[in-house]
């Protein structure tokens, strides 16, 4: 489930300095045609996670190099979760 190395999140309510999360989704699935199309997965993460994934900008960097990822990875089972088709 979970990228091998890191991925980046942003918050509901932005800022979004790559574009808006279905800008950004449409975008991803056109460069990965084969991989089921364009969605949004918002999730609720603790805020002690979120704070060690935080990065200037308003992006949040779950990454195993730096912090976070393993961290979110022990908790990913029991958090809420929503997947939106766009």
């Amino acid at each position: 489930m979970f990228p091998e190395k890191a991925f980046s999140a942003a918050p509901a309510e932005g800022p979004f300095p790559v574009g808006t999360p279905e800008v950004y989704a449409r975008g991803k699935a056109d460069l990965f045609p084969n991989e089921g199309g364009p969605v949004i997965l918002e999730v609720i993460v603790p805020a002690a996670i979120v704070d060690l994934a935080a990065k200037p900008g308003g992006e949040f960097r779950f990454d195993l190099a730096d912090k976070g990822l393993k961290e979110l990875i022990v908790v990913w089972p029991s958090l809420p979760k929503r997947i939106l088709e766009l």
